[in-house]
C-alpha cells in the first residue's frame, strides 16, 4: 500500500516534474492521472475474479513486475505517449495490488473489518508523506523514478510471494451477478462515486488550486494531505465497527462535506480535513459491502465498486482541470456539491435495504 499510494498521493509532485521533463501542459498531464483513476478501478474487476479464484500470489508477482515498469520505461522513453503507456501499465497494476491488499482484511478478518482495512489501508494514505518530500526535491523525474522502480520492483515481489487467504470452501456471500441486480447496489455504488470526488480533487489538481499561495504552504500542505488521509482509516474503521455501518458512512460524507465547504475560507486546512475525512471513504465503503454481501466474492465485488474510482477520477482531474480554466470558485463548488449528492444516495440505499 506504502507503494500504491504514490500513483495518487505523489501525482501533485510527480505531475510537477513530469510537466517539466516533458515540456507538456497542465491538460495533457491531468490525462495521465484521468488514465490511472480508469486502468486502476477497472482492473480489480479481472484481478478481483482471479484472487477470488485462485489466490493472490501469481497475479500479485506478475503485477508488482508491470507496476515498477510504469516508472522505469519513462526514464528511458522520455515521451508524453509513452508515459502514457507506461503510467497506464502500472496503474493496472496498482488497481490489482490495491485489491489484493484490501482483501487480506475483508477476508481474514470479518469481525472486525472496518478496523483491518482501515490499517491496510493506512499505508495507502501515508505512502504519499514518505514519498513526496523526497521526490519535490527533483526538477525532473528521471533520478526518483528509477529508485521508486527499482526499490518497487525488489519489496512487491517479496511480499507478493508470501501474501496468502483462507481456504474458499470457508468463506460466505453473494456473487457479484446477483448483487449488481440489485437496486441498493448501484445506489451505494454511485453514492461511493460521488463521496471520492473531494480527496480525488485534491490528489490530482491540490498544486493547481493552491498555484496561489506560497510555496512552503502549498508544499506543506501536499504533505500533509496524505498523512491526514491514512491516519483517518483505521480510526473510522474502528468506530464504524462499533456503530451501525451506514450510519456512520453518512456521517463521514458530512464530515467531508463540511471540510470541502472549507475550502471557500482556507484551501490548506480543508485539503487535510478532506484528507482525513475522505480519505477513509473507501474503507468504510468496503466494510460496508462486507456487511451485506459477504467475502467470498468480496475480490471481484470490491472490484466492481472500485471502478466509482474511475467514475470519479474523470469528474475530478479532467473536468475540474476545465473548470480551474474557467474559475477557481467554480471548481470547489464543484468539490463542495459530490459529497452532498453522495449522502442522498446513500440514504435512498439505506431505505431499500431497510437498514
Amino acid at each position: 500500500m506504502l507503494f500504491n499510494s504514490i500513483y495518487q498521493y505523489s501525482w501533485n509532485s510527480i505531475s510537477l516534474l513530469v510537466s517539466r521533463t516533458l515540456n507538456s501542459s497542465v491538460t495533457a498531464i491531468e490525462v495521465a492521472f484521468t488514465l490511472y483513476a480508469i486502468l486502476s478501478s477497472f482492473s480489480q474487476i479481472g484481478g478481483g475474479y482471479i484472487i477470488d479464484t485462485i489466490g493472490p500470489r501469481l497475479v500479485g508477482v506478475i503485477s508488482a513486475i508491470f507496476f515498477s515498469l510504469g516508472f522505469l520505461i519513462p526514464v528511458i522513453f522520455p515521451n508524453i505517449i509513452l508515459f502514457y503507456i507506461s503510467w497506464s501499465l502500472g496503474s493496472i497494476a496498482e488497481g490489482i495490488l490495491y485489491g489484493i491488499a484490501v482483501n487480506v482484511a475483508l477476508k481474514w478478518y470479518e469481525n472486525k473489518r472496518g478496523f483491518a482495512t482501515g490499517i491496510v489501508s493506512l499505508g495507502f494514505g501515508i505512502g504519499g508523506a514518505i514519498f513526496n518530500p523526497f521526490i519535490s526535491i527533483y526538477r525532473y523525474y528521471y533520478d526518483p523514478f528509477i529508485i521508486i522502480g527499482i526499490l518497487s520492483l525488489f519489496c512487491l515481489l517479496l511480499i507478493s510471494f508470501n501474501v496468502t487467504y483462507p481456504p474458499r470452501d470457508k468463506l460466505k456471500g453473494n456473487s457479484p451477478k446477483k448483487i449488481i441486480r440489485g437496486k441498493d447496489w448501484w445506489l451505494i455504488y454511485f453514492s461511493y462515486s460521488f463521496a471520492i470526488i473531494p480527496l480525488l480533487s485534491f490528489s490530482s489538481s491540490l498544486s493547481f488550486l493552491g498555484s496561489e499561495l506560497p510555496r512552503w504552504l502549498l508544499l506543506l500542505s501536499i504533505t500533509i494531505f496524505p498523512v491526514t488521509s491514512g491516519l483517518g482509516r483505521p480510526l473510522f474503521g474502528m468506530l464504524s465497527d462499533k456503530m451501525n455501518r451506514f450510519h456512520s458512512v453518512i456521517i463521514l460524507n458530512s464530515l467531508t462535506l463540511l471540510a470541502s465547504l472549507l475550502s471557500l475560507l482556507s484551501l490548506p486546512l480543508s485539503a487535510i480535513l478532506v484528507g482525513l475525512f475522505g480519505g477513509s471513504t473507501l474503507t468504510l465503503y468496503l466494510s460496508l459491502l462486507g456487511d451485506i454481501y459477504g467475502n467470498k466474492f468480496s475480490g471481484t465485488n470490491t472490484g466492481i465498486l472500485y471502478t466509482g474510482k474511475a467514475f470519479a477520477g474523470t469528474l475530478g482531474s479532467i473536468l475540474l482541470g476545465y473548470f480551474i480554466t474557467i474559475s477557481k470558485s467554480i471548481a470547489l463548488l464543484f468539490i463542495i456539491v459530490s459529497p452532498l449528492i453522495s449522502i442522498i444516495l446513500l440514504l435512498a440505499a439505506s431505505k431499500v435495504l431497510s437498514y
